[in-house]
């Protein structure tokens, strides 16, 4: 997978890392490559995406998504889902940048097929309790978190979430 690469500059008497944000040669080849397919076959859709093609959608999606470029980020994860529906990780991040966009209901909409999909995974129903908070929705923000509170220990890395959920609930705000 492609990282983003961490470049120092000289900066009068010290150096300063920064991230370089422009895409290395093979992905810019990779990037190439799909865009030709494309072209070539206007009905190439995203489910006929090599894997190769699918993990440099993901590198550039997540690097968009890393730098805080969410609009950037959005719909290179609709392609992702598109092509991988039952792929935690790229609907995870499509809900992500929803939610980081202030997009609660499109971001609520993601939270919750992951949900179908992986219902174990207390993530998705913490951050779509989120949502919901976000929402307005408050009855139905008091369901998710009492299903969440029979599910979650304290050592849950996303504990924290939910805890602020729970004490915005308790307190009307």
């Amino acid at each position: 997978m492609f990282l983003l690469e961490l470049k120092e500059v000289n900066k009068g008497n010290h150096m300063q890392s920064f991230i370089d944000p422009s895409p290395p040669l093979e992905m810019i080849e990779v990037l190439n490559d799909l865009k030709a397919k494309i072209s070539e076959s206007r009905d190439l859709s995203p489910d006929q995406y090599l894997e190769k093609d699918v993990k440099m959608l993901y590198s550039i999606a997540h690097k968009h998504y890393s730098i805080d470029n969410f609009i950037d980020a959005e719909p290179l994860f609709i392609n992702l889902v598109l092509a991988r529906p039952l792929e935690k990780i790229y609907w995870k991040g499509l809900a992500s940048s929803r939610q980081m966009l202030k997009n609660y209901q499109g971001a609520l909409v993601c939270w919750g097929m992951i949900a179908l999909i992986h219902p174990e995974d207390l993530a998705a129903h913490i951050f779509g309790a989120e949502c919901l908070y976000q929402l307005g929705a408050e009855q139905e923000t008091a369901e998710a978190a009492a299903y969440i509170e029979k599910h979650i220990t304290e050592d849950h890395p996303n504990y924290k979430n939910f805890y602020k959920i729970k004490l915005s609930i308790s307190e009307g705000k």
